[in-house]
């Protein structure tokens, strides 16, 4: 089981917020090659990130972020940082399967010459307009190169753009954004990500957000602030009254499978509910190996 709560954004420009990854505790790192890191210094970002790659021995997971598949900097951001200490690769701007196709022939091939395992490496798709929404309805498309999918994950202030020049968006389109994505997360067994909270100084905002898209079906959130780690961690942990309720079953196991629905001091429990406690135990299990 792959758990990815919070993902930080470190742009790899910065070398100072790149000496500080060791320090932070978010599941994943995304180290960014696109929106902040100006065009004449992406050779330069890229560097950076080869060269913290070498020294850095950490737990969390690592992704990058290349630049969008129009650019002209994608190719190289892959050739030059792949690597067995990486995860995988964030695509922004996702819109064409055949583009993303392209991206895991490269990666194949890098793999190869690099001497990583064929699949190590993995994809996470940013849906940041509406022609990203519409072409998820062709992700059977990628045929075997699905595997390569990890995660969905969206980026919302790119798609207010693509609405709006001027006004804020309404809350009810982010949230069927959020369906959307959650849906074809689902469908296809993929980790589902909440976009950014921009205001990384309201606590009590970032609080309220995780707690709903934890309920809506979301595995985790991106970060933009290392401030934004633990609330966001801790948002994407099951509360007592789960555990309670997880132990209850897991101990009435042999009874749930033996005798289909049990009663047990009112409450029905029955092979759904097993599989869903023994889901939970798994995910606490590998939480704390990761800790």
């Amino acid at each position: 089981m792959i758990i990815l709560r919070s993902l930080l954004f470190i742009p790899a420009i910065s070398e100072k917020m790149l000496d500080k990854m060791p320090l932070l505790n978010p599941d994943a790192f995304l180290l960014d090659l696109e929106d902040s890191v100006p065009n004449s210094k992406k050779e330069q970002a890229r560097e950076n990130i080869c060269t913290k790659l070498k020294s850095i021995n950490i737990p969390q997971k690592i992704f990058i972020r290349i630049n969008d598949l129009e650019s002209n900097f994608y190719i190289d951001d892959i050739k030059v940082t792949i690597s067995e200490k990486i995860n995988g690769y964030m695509i922004p701007k996702f819109e064409n399967i055949e583009k993303v196709k392209e991206v895991i022939k490269l990666i194949e091939i890098e793999e190869n010459k690099n001497g990583i395992g064929k699949g190590n490496i993995r994809i996470i798709l940013m849906i940041e307009n509406p022609a990203g929404i519409l072409e998820l309805n062709n992700l059977r498309q990628l045929g075997d190169y699905i595997e390569r999918v990890l995660a969905l994950t969206i980026g919302w202030e790119d798609f207010t753009r693509n609405i709006t020049v001027f006004s804020d968006i309404s809350e009810d389109l982010l949230d069927f954004v959020r369906f959307k994505i959650l849906l074809y997360s689902k469908a296809y067994n993929f980790l589902a990500i909440d976009t950014i909270y921009k205001r990384f100084k309201d606590d009590p905002g970032l609080e309220k957000e995780v707690s709903k898209v934890v309920k809506m079906g979301f595995n985790g959130k991106l970060a933009i602030h290392p401030a934004q780690i633990d609330i966001i961690n801790k948002g994407f942990l099951p509360s007592q009254e789960e555990i309670q309720k997880m132990n209850i079953i897991l101990n009435n196991r042999e009874r749930i499978e033996r005798e289909g629905a049990i009663n047990i001091n009112g409450v029905m429990y029955d092979p759904p509910h097993l599989k869903w406690a023994l889901k939970t135990k798994e995910y606490i299990d590998n939480l704390n190996l990761k800790s």
